[in-house]
């Protein structure tokens, strides 16, 4: 089940919680360095990737527990960070209801939040779901039976090492129906973020509640395109 969200007016928030990063058998699903630099084929027909990277930065807010290495002392630290995206990714459309849209990115999707010296990054399978008027960047263990419960483990990665506990949930909220394509990131709809105040979270959570063994708070001041506009 998904974690609870924290719904966030105004600029919207980042949560944050990881276990420490751990080894783990590389036969679960875990991301490579290489996937950085490689993209999925969706099979015979399928179009060339076509990415798009959206930039983000904000500041920490609320540190609860020691989520990663990080305790109270963090707080008021700024992060930058980003999310890709492919606009050609696989479609998922009937995996969870009808009014969901989900693509599969695969290796060509990608996350990565910098803080205090250290990095958090995606596994080497998140997806993308549209459900009305919100979009959603899902990736990290607990998101496996969401798309098929025979797929791998998705491994996010502290610091280059696989996490294995760590599930990571967005969710951006426009005032209209964003449709049920990916957009040029030009055409992102939420890049007037902190104009409109659109409600958005992130939250990546160590475990199954009530597991959880902290939780980052991350107030977001904005977005811009990095790459494909």
């Amino acid at each position: 089940m998904r974690a609870n969200p924290w719904v966030i007016g105004v600029a919207g928030v980042l949560a944050l919680a990881c276990a420490g990063a751990q080894g783990t058998d590389p036969k679960e699903g875990s991301g490579t360095p290489e996937d950085a630099g490689t993209f999925e084929d969706a099979g015979p027909g399928a179009l060339p990737p076509e990415l798009v990277t959206i930039g983000f930065s904000g500041e920490v807010v609320t540190v609860s527990g020691t989520p990663f290495v990080w305790t109270s002392a963090i707080r008021t630290a700024k992060v930058t960070g980003s999310f890709t995206y492919d606009r050609n990714a696989v479609r998922k459309d009937k995996v969870l209801t009808d009014s969901r849209t989900v693509f599969a990115l695969g290796a060509n999707g990608r996350f990565s939040l910098a803080l205090g010296g250290h990095e958090l990054s995606s596994s080497s399978g998140p997806f993308v779901e549209i459900t009305g008027n919100t979009f959603r960047f899902i990736d990290g263990t607990e998101s496996k039976n969401l798309l098929d419960p025979g797929e791998p483990l998705r491994l996010m990665r502290f610091d280059g090492v696989d996490t294995p506990a760590a599930g990571l949930w967005t969710s951006f909220v426009a005032d209209h129906a964003i449709g049920t394509d990916l957009p040029a990131g030009n055409s992102f709809w939420f890049l007037d973020l902190a104009a409109k105040n659109y409600p958005h979270t992130f939250s990546i959570t160590d475990g199954a509640f009530p597991q959880t063994r902290g939780t980052l708070l991350i107030q977001l001041d904005e977005l811009h395109v990095v790459s494909g506009a």
